[in-house]
């Protein structure tokens, strides 16, 4: 009985392993030509500060959300508020598209 099982076992093992190496494989790999990375370009000093800005308004608000004060956080959040009404925009467009396209929907 015992010999059966691992016999069936190891058919098993066998039966998958060959699907593995002969069919899945050759599966996994996507037909076409290779995609292109988002390129990035050198942004200005004020475009960077705004960044920097930005992002130290999201975490004040996120550690103000931490400490429980809703004080803190509605004061957090309307200058986080500001720094995204004062981002600029137009700069993004000397990245791809794509990055773009990703910043004006997540800012709208």
């Amino acid at each position: 009985m015992i010999k059966k099982i691992f016999i069936i076992l190891f058919i098993l093992v066998l039966a998958y392993t060959a699907y593995w190496f002969f069919i899945k494989r050759h599966q996994s790999h996507p037909e076409g030509p290779k995609p292109v990375p988002m390129a990035l370009k050198k942004h200005t000093e004020g475009f960077n500060k705004s960044v920097d800005s930005m992002v130290n308004a999201y975490l004040s608000v996120k550690n103000a959300f931490v400490e429980g004060d809703t004080a803190a956080v509605k004061n957090a959040t309307i200058n986080f508020i500001k720094r995204i009404d004062s981002f600029p925009i137009a700069e993004m467009k000397k990245d791809t598209a794509m990055v773009f396209a990703t910043v004006q929907a997540n800012l709208s």
